[in-house]
C-alpha cells in the first residue's frame, strides 16, 4: 500500500466539512463535549474587507477555483459574516470603479459582487441613534447600529470604529481562520467518527453477547439427548485428525495473511498519527490566536442573539429550537420561563413575525 501524497486526514476532512460537523454536534446532546472546543466568529463585516476581497478575486485570482482565506473561513463556518443593508449600496456605488482599477468589466465584476453577497447575511438595523449625528463618516453609521442591536464587533481596520466605541476586530485573521478551520476539521472529525464508532462496536457486542446468552438459554432448554449430542458432534470435529487440519490450517493461513500485511497497516498508522498531531497542535495555537483577537463586548442580551440566530437561520424556528441554539452561544437565562420570555420579546421587537403557529423568522431585510 503506498503512502498518498496528499494528507489522508486532509482530504477525508476538507475544511467545508467543518460547518456540516458541527450542525450534527449541536443536535447531538452526547456530543456537546466536542462542541465546547469549537470555536465559531460572528462579525458585523465592514465594506473595506468586501471591497477587498472583491478586489482580489477580479485582480489577483490566478486559478478561478481558488478561494481566499476569507471565503474559506466563511465556507467552513467558522466566520459568520453579517452586513447592514446599507454595505449593497456601497459596493454598487463603487462597482465602475472596482471593475476599471482591477480592468474587467463592469459586468464581470457585478457577477463576482452576487456570488459574495449570497455568503453573507444582510440586517436591517431598526432606527438611527441620536450619536449618528457625531459620527466623523456617515457611511459608518449603520455598521454600528448593527453592531449595538447584534451585540457583535465589526471587522473591520477602519479607525472611526474605535472613536465611535464600537467594538472592532482590528487584526486580519483571515489566514489564521482558515488554518484553524482545516486543523479543526480534521481534529474534530476524526473524535466524531471515532465516537461513533467505538458506540457502535459497544452496541454491536452488546447485541452479540445477547444473541450468545439466548442461544445458551435455547440450548439449556433442550433434551439432555440432544445436548449430550451436540457436545459429542463438536468434540468429534476437534478430535478428528482431517477436521483438525483443516482448522489449524485455516488460523494458520489468517496469521501469514495478518503479518504481511502488518507493516504497511503500521506505516499507515503512524502517518495518519503524525498527522493528527499535527492537526491538534495546529488548531491549538490558531484557537488562542483568534481568540486573543477578539475584543471584549458587552453581554449581549436574549434579543441579541435571537436577532443573530434568526437572520442566519435557512428557515423559520421554532420557540424550542431557538432557545437550544441561543443556549449553545453561551447565554445563561434567569427566567423561568424562558421560552414565554423569548415570544414576548420577539413580538415586542417588530422586527421578528410568527409566520406560523410557533415557527419564527427576521422580517426581510
Amino acid at each position: 500500500m503506498k503512502l498518498q501524497s496528499m494528507p489522508f486526514l486532509e482530504s477525508a476532512f476538507p475544511s467545508d466539512r467543518l460547518r456540516q460537523m458541527r450542525a450534527l454536534i449541536e443536535r447531538m446532546p452526547a456530543f456537546s463535549p466536542l462542541l465546547g472546543e469549537l470555536i465559531q466568529v460572528w462579525f458585523v463585516v465592514d465594506a473595506s474587507v468586501i471591497q477587498g476581497e472583491l478586489r482580489w478575486r477580479l485582480g489577483s485570482r490566478r486559478n478561478p477555483d481558488a478561494r481566499s482565506s476569507l471565503h474559506e473561513s466563511i465556507e467552513s463556518g467558522l466566520f459568520v459574516a453579517i452586513a447592514p443593508v446599507w454595505l449593497k449600496a456601497e459596493i454598487e456605488e463603487h462597482l465602475e470603479g472596482i471593475a476599471a482599477d482591477e480592468g474587467v468589466s463592469v459586468e464581470a465584476a457585478r457577477a463576482e459582487w452576487v456570488k459574495i453577497e449570497s455568503q453573507l447575511h444582510f440586517y436591517r438595523p431598526r432606527t438611527n441613534g441620536p450619536e449618528d449625528r457625531e459620527a466623523k463618516d456617515p457611511d459608518d453609521v449603520p455598521y454600528k447600529l448593527a453592531s449595538n442591536e447584534l451585540g457583535l464587533p465589526v471587522y473591520s481596520k477602519d479607525s472611526d470604529f474605535r472613536a465611535m466605541q464600537v467594538p472592532v476586530i482590528a487584526v486580519c485573521l483571515d489566514l489564521t481562520a482558515r488554518k484553524y478551520a482545516r486543523a479543526a476539521s480534521i481534529t474534530t472529525g476524526v473524535m466524531f467518527h471515532s465516537t461513533v464508532t467505538v458506540t457502535f462496536a459497544a452496541e454491536a457486542l452488546g447485541a452479540f453477547c445477547r444473541i450468545v446468552k439466548s442461544v445458551f438459554s435455547l440450548l439449556m432448554r433442550l433434551p439432555r439427548p440432544v445436548q449430550l449430542a451436540l457436545v459429542g458432534l463438536v468434540a468429534g470435529l476437534l478430535v478428528h485428525p482431517k477436521s483438525r487440519a483443516r482448522l489449524v490450517s485455516g488460523v494458520r493461513s489468517i496469521c501469514s495473511k495478518a503479518a504481511a500485511v502488518k507493516p504497511e497497516i503500521l506505516a499507515t498508522a503512524a502517518q495518519l498519527i503524525e498527522e493528527l498531531s499535527a492537526a491538534q497542535a495546529t488548531a491549538q495555537q490558531t484557537r488562542a490566536e483568534i481568540l486573543s483577537a477578539l475584543p471584549s463586548t458587552r453581554k449581549r442580551s436574549a434579543l441579541m442573539h435571537a436577532r443573530a440566530i434568526l437572520l442566519t437561520s435557512k428557515e423559520p424556528l421554532s420557540i424550542g429550537e431557538l432557545e437550544r441554539r441561543i443556549r449553545n452561544r453561551g447565554y445563561v437565562s434567569q427566567a423561568r420561563d424562558f421560552k414565554g420570555y423569548l415570544r414576548r420579546i420577539l413580538r415586542q421587537s417588530e422586527q421578528a413575525r410568527e409566520v406560523s403557529s410557533g415557527l419564527w423568522e427576521l422580517r426581510a431585510a
